[in-house]
Formats: C-alpha cells, sequence, structure tokens
C-alpha cells in the first residue's frame, strides 16, 4: 500500500507546472485597469499569443499529475470510512481545475484581442461584463474544490491519518491564505501580481515538496528502527536466487 508514496513526485511536477501556467499568463505590467477586479491589470494586453497556449498545455498535464498524487495521499487515511469520502471529494475537486484556468485565459486573452485591435474605448467594459455575468461558475468552482483540503485537514489535524499532526500546516488550503496575506503586505508589481494569481496552485506545489520529503524521511527512520527484518527480507531473497 505504502508503495504510492512515489506518486508524490507527479504532485511537486503537477504543482510546478500548474504554477508555471499561472505565471505565464498572470506575469506582466501591474497598472490597474479595474476598479472591479484587482486580478486585471495591464500587462494583460502584451502577453503573447504563445503564453496562453503554453499555459492550457501546462494545465492539463498538471491536472493529471496532481490527481494522481492527490489520490495516493489516501494511503495515509486509516479509517475505510473516510478513505472513500476523501476519494470522492477528490473526484469532486479535479473536475474544476481546468474549468477554470479555461475561463481565465479565455477572459485575458479576450481583453488582449480588444486591445490590440482597436476595441479599446469598450474592453475593460466587456471584461467586467463577463466577469459579472459568470462569476459565479467561478464560486461553483471553489465549493467544488476546497470541500476536500478541509477535510483532509480536519482527518490530519485530529489524528485520523498516519501523518504527524504538525503536518496539518502543510495544508493547500492554509497555505494559500499565507501567501495571500503575504501578497496584500508587498507592494503592487508584476511579481505580486502572479503570486497572488497562482496562490492556490503554489499551495499545491508547497504541500506536495513538504509531503514528498515528509515520506522519504519517515521511510528512513522506518528502516533504521527495523534492521532485522530488513536483513530478513535480504536472506530469504538470496535463499531463493540459490535455489
Amino acid at each position: 500500500m505504502f508503495s504510492k508514496k512515489k506518486y508524490h513526485i507527479f504532485g511537486v511536477l503537477g504543482g510546478l507546472a500548474y504554477v508555471t501556467a499561472d505565471w505565464l499568463v498572470f506575469y506582466g505590467d501591474a497598472g490597474i485597469i479595474s476598479q472591479k477586479y484587482d486580478i486585471l491589470s495591464k500587462g494583460i494586453a502584451e502577453t503573447a499569443p504563445w503564453r496562453f497556449n503554453v499555459s492550457m498545455v501546462l494545465s492539463f498535464i498538471s491536472a493529471v499529475l496532481l490527481g494522481i498524487a492527490l489520490f495516493s495521499e489516501e494511503i495515509y487515511i486509516s479509517n475505510n470510512k473516510h478513505r472513500k469520502i476523501f476519494h470522492y471529494l477528490n473526484v469532486f475537486n479535479l473536475t474544476t481545475w481546468s474549468t477554470l484556468h479555461i475561463f481565465l485565459c479565455t477572459v485575458f486573452y479576450t481583453y488582449r484581442y480588444m486591445m490590440n485591435e482597436g476595441y479599446q474605448e469598450i474592453a475593460i467594459n466587456v471584461i467586467e461584463a463577463i466577469g459579472s455575468q459568470f462569476m459565479w461558475t467561478v464560486l461553483v468552482c471553489y465549493l467544488f474544490i476546497y470541500p476536500l483540503f478541509v477535510y483532509y485537514f480536519w482527518l490530519v489535524v485530529t489524528g485520523r491519518t498516519y501523518l504527524n499532526r504538525s503536518m496539518a500546516l502543510s495544508n493547500v488550503m492554509l497555505i494559500s491564505i499565507m501567501l495571500g496575506f503575504i501578497v496584500k503586505l508587498l507592494p503592487r508589481n508584476a511579481f505580486t501580481i502572479a503570486l497572488n494569481g497562482s496562490k492556490g496552485n503554489l499551495g499545491l506545489l508547497i504541500h506536495f515538496i513538504i509531503l514528498y520529503i515528509y515520506s522519504i524521511s519517515s521511510s528512513k527512520s522506518t528502516s533504521k528502527s527495523n534492521p532485522k527484518s530488513t536483513s530478513k527480507s535480504t536472506s530469504k531473497s538470496i535463499s531463493k536466487k540459490k535455489m
């Protein structure tokens, strides 16, 4: 069962891919263009079209990698009932990631196109209208995403997993909230715009880096505490080869 730990590295790779996908579309001139949505900036109009395409490709790849990694975390849940709940919450969680990224890239590219094709006067009005019309879908997506992390936090902090309770601090939601506070303390620039836009996926990346390190260190400590069982299994395999 614990061989699934090897899939944690997929979470690191998937998180890195998703953060890169976010930075490709967010990083740029931080000038404010909308009083309604601070996520919109002047740099969007200057974003090269290829960056949107690469961003989408990375988002699809990372959704697969992160999906594998998140499902592999079931091994830490001791109770079968809680494991099943985590499993189904994970299914709902994964269905929304690409939806959010497609919506983001579509809105940003629409603004870029209008600003570069002679529709500057109405570009921001159109984007704000799209945001107002479909913002509810974004909220629904988050309602699908966050229950998994809230539930997993509760499992870890209450000792219902094989993880140390302190690992609850590596929860994706907590890390994202902390990054949000950090962004508010920093001046608005290209870096903080991209950091704010990628804080959710950066939370996933940091979570899996911590989990990957934890799984390696726990495996080493287990092998050190059971040297006899390791030597026995080694001698058995040698005797089998001789036979």
